[in-house]
């Protein structure tokens, strides 16, 4: 996973990469500026990494920016814009959040996943077309700091466990209601076992192809 914080001055570059970096199968590219996130993966595809899932900075999500997003999103697996990085990125142009991810699909990412907070994701398949609705699972709200973060880690996971991004949403989702019940980044890893399972179990049931 590559996040960063750093200023213009001091970008990640493709030699910044470690080594071993390139022999995962899989990347979760947290947000940051377009131009650092680009340089990434095409240094990380020139590894045996073959998934790609992309959180965007607010840096990419600008009007002005559209004209870059099919450098970026060419060959991403999975791109994870918030619903407020969409219509900040549409702004003036449409309400409809299924219009606006179709209309990023087509810049080159399989699958666009929408966050909605409180009212869960919209998934997106831009090869078949299909859509789904997961709400959020009613966690106990303590601390929503990470909850974004987590939320990407857990669909990472949960993806490459079938190569499913239904079931990458779904592990998301409950990866982010447990993260929301505490504080702290390990406080998820404290929860009673089977737990998270048993979330799973119930989102299956409340998933909605629309």
């Amino acid at each position: 996973m590559f996040s960063s914080s750093l200023t213009p001055e001091s970008l990640l570059i493709v030699t910044d990469i470690p080594a071993d970096y390139l022999t995962a199968r899989a990347a979760l590219l947290c947000p940051m500026d377009i131009v650092t996130q680009t340089q990434l993966i095409a240094g990380m595809k020139r590894g045996s990494v073959h998934t790609f899932v992309l959180d965007p900075g607010p840096d990419a999500m600008k009007p002005k920016r559209r004209r870059e997003l099919p450098v970026l999103l060419n060959g991403v697996t999975a791109f994870l814009p918030s619903q407020e990085d969409l219509r900040n990125l549409f702004w003036g142009q449409t309400h409809d959040l299924w219009a606006m991810a179709e209309a990023v699909s087509v810049y080159g990412c399989e699958y666009v996943v929408v966050k909605c907070g409180a009212q869960g994701q919209l998934l997106y398949d831009t090869n078949t077309k299909k859509r789904w609705e997961i709400p959020a699972y009613p966690a106990r709200l303590a601390d929503p700091t990470g909850a974004g973060s987590a939320f990407s880690g857990g669909f990472l996971a949960g993806y490459c466990k079938h190569y499913d991004p239904l079931e990458g949403v779904l592990y998301g989702n409950v990866s982010a209601s447990l993260s929301v019940e505490g504080s702290g980044a390990f406080y998820p890893l404290d929860v009673l076992p089977g737990l998270a399972q048993a979330r799973l179990g119930v989102l299956r049931e409340m998933i909605r192809e629309v």
